[in-house]
C-alpha cells in the first residue's frame, strides 16, 4: 500500500507533509511506515491518505510468443498456455509457385480460445494477436519458400469476422462464394 502524509504533529520530525510512503502495512488502527529516517514505525492512520493503487497492465503482444518451424509447426504461447498446430502447406495443383495452406481455421480457433482465456489485466485485441501470429508464419514462409503466393480458405459460418478482417487486410485478393460441393459459404484469400 502507498500512503501520503496529510497531517502530523510538529514533534514528528521523521514524517514530511505531502510525501508519499510506499510499502506501508496496515496493522489495526495504525500504519507501519518506513519514515524519513529509514526506520519502520507505527503511526495513526489519520496522519495519512491511502493512495489509489495504479492497476498494472501488461501488453498482449509483449507476452505473446509465436514460433513457426521448418516442419510447419506453429506454436503460440500466451499466459502459460501453449498451443501447437501443424499446418499443411502444399503446392497447389493449379501451378507451381502457388502453395495452399490448410489449417487456418485451427489457428483462428486457437487464437480465439487463448484470447478469451487471457488474464483481464492483459491489454490488446484479438486482431492484434492474430496479426502477430500471421506475421510470424508469413515471415518464415517468405524467408524459406520460393513461391509466388499462398492460398487460404475457411467457411464463413464457422469463422470469426474480426480475424477474417485481419486476413482480408493482409491479402492481395479475397473473395467469397458458395462451395457447390458442401453448400457452405466460403472465403478465399490470396497472400503474396
Amino acid at each position: 500500500m502507498n500512503v501520503t502524509c496529510i497531517n502530523k504533529p510538529n514533534k514528528f520530525k521523521n514524517l514530511t507533509l505531502n510525501h508519499q510512503y510506499p510499502d506501508v502495512i496496515e496493522d489495526g488502527e495504525v500504519f507501519v511506515v518506513t519514515n524519513d529516517a529509514g526506520f519502520r514505525a507505527r503511526y495513526a492512520k489519520n496522519y495519512f491518505r491511502v493512495n489509489p493503487e495504479t492497476p498494472v497492465t501488461r501488453n498482449l503482444l509483449d507476452l505473446l510468443t509465436v514460433t513457426f518451424d521448418e516442419d510447419d509447426r506453429l506454436t503460440i504461447v500466451l499466459n502459460r498456455t501453449t498451443r501447437t498446430i501443424r499446418l499443411n502447406i502444399n503446392q497447389s495443383e493449379i501451378s507451381c509457385g502457388i502453395d495452399e495452406i490448410e489449417g487456418i481455421s485451427e489457428v483462428k480457433r486457437a487464437v480465439h480460445e487463448m484470447y478469451a482465456a487471457k488474464v483481464a489485466d492483459i491489454v490488446g485485441t484479438k486482431a492484434e494477436m492474430f496479426k502477430k501470429v500471421l506475421d510470424t508464419i508469413f515471415e518464415e514462409l517468405r524467408d524459406n519458400d520460393l513461391v509466388m503466393c499462398w492460398l487460404l480458405s475457411d467457411q464463413i459460418k464457422t469463422t470469426d469476422t474480426e480475424l477474417d478482417a485481419v486476413l482480408t487486410e493482409m491479402s492481395d485478393i479475397h473473395t467469397t462464394g458458395l462451395n457447390p460441393n458442401s453448400d457452405h459459404e466460403i472465403i478465399l484469400w490470396v497472400i503474396k
